[in-house]
């Protein structure tokens, strides 16, 4: 963790309570595990099986406001609501790998986790948009197998890379984070 800047606050801030939140999550695709970025990537079976072009167009299917009720964690189920409003899901790659960046107003318990999951099951052709859009309506009795085909991604993958004060604008851009 790195400390840009520091400002005063009001007592009653809290940073649940913001413009926007952007969440990056890396996984590594080289034939070879590099010891020293393997440690903060997710590490997916027969990386080079992965189609990340369908990856990248899974990523639309989560911008917008959308339920997440079935993309979280089961004690956040019972929230008020649990719709949040995406702004970004992109895809680009990095060395040795992609990264996934999500740019929302806020975040469930394990979301961007679940959302990278999705992804994953969407690169080895397990789940496609429709599947994500059955998992985003967030009514149980719609799925079928959409929940056995992808596996939450580990949490070695995930950063938040900025908090986004409700003063502050959002970017244009996701990237580069």
């Amino acid at each position: 963790i790195v400390t840009s800047a520091l400002s005063p606050v009001e007592d009653d801030f809290n940073v649940r309570f913001t413009n926007g939140k952007i969440y990056t999550y890396d996984i590594h695709l080289d034939k070879y595990r590099d010891p020293f970025t393997c440690r903060y990537r997710q590490v997916p079976k027969n990386p080079a099986e992965l189609d990340i072009d369908a990856m990248r167009e899974g990523c639309q299917s989560f911008v917008g406001l959308r339920d997440f009720r079935l993309l979280t964690n089961k004690t956040d189920r019972a929230l008020e609501s649990s719709e949040r409003l995406i702004y970004q899901c992109k895809l680009r790659d990095i060395p040795g790998g992609i990264r996934v960046a999500v740019m929302g107003k806020g975040f469930l318990y394990k979301q961007v986790r679940n959302m990278v999951g999705v992804l994953i099951a969407v690169g080895y052709h397990k789940l496609d948009r429709d599947d994500i859009s059955i998992l985003l309506q967030g009514d149980e009795t719609k799925l079928y197998n959409q929940k056995s085909q992808y596996q939450v991604a580990e949490g070695k993958g995930l950063c938040l890379q900025r908090v986004f004060l409700l003063d502050e604008q959002l970017p244009d851009s996701i990237f580069p984070v």
